[in-house]
């Protein structure tokens, strides 16, 4: 994206360079300036759509471009890195993030479960200084 010699470095703009390289779209306008960038962008786009997530990742998986699948978090607790830095932790089905950050020799615990949907309607709403039964009865607000 950066010719070299033009006083602008970074990594990336080289990264960029890598992705679209093993991405096979070859070289880009990007420095030609700002100009070329709505077209540069619509043919990435274009590149991008020929593929599904899955198969992108597969295309990037051993390379050194710096690329990442956008994962759901059920998908994510599976994730190798994920798994291997204890990011997500599994209580009983909950899924939850893990306490962050971590020091060595600190034990920390997660939060725990959330209260059920609706369990805490009328107490939250009474902090805001809202009366919750006429909004419960109406159905705009409901109660577990």
């Amino acid at each position: 994206m950066f010719q070299q010699g033009s006083g602008q470095t970074g990594i990336r703009p080289l990264a960029g360079v890598r992705v679209l390289e093993v991405g096979g779209m070859g070289p880009t306008p990007f420095a030609e300036g700002r100009a070329t960038w709505p077209a540069t962008r619509a043919r990435i786009a274009a590149v991008f759509r020929t593929r599904t997530r899955d198969e992108w990742t597969e295309v990037f998986a051993d390379t050194d471009a710096c690329v990442s699948p956008v994962l759901g978090l059920l998908e994510a607790g599976e994730h190798p890195h994920v798994r291997a830095r204890g990011s997500l932790l599994d209580d009983d089905g909950f899924l939850q993030p893990a306490p962050a950050p971590r020091f060595d020799g600190v034990r920390t615990e997660p939060g725990g479960r959330p209260p059920e949907e609706g369990a805490d309607t009328l107490a939250v709403l009474a902090e805001v200084g809202v009366d919750g039964t006429a909004l419960v009865a109406s159905g705009a607000a409901f109660t577990a």
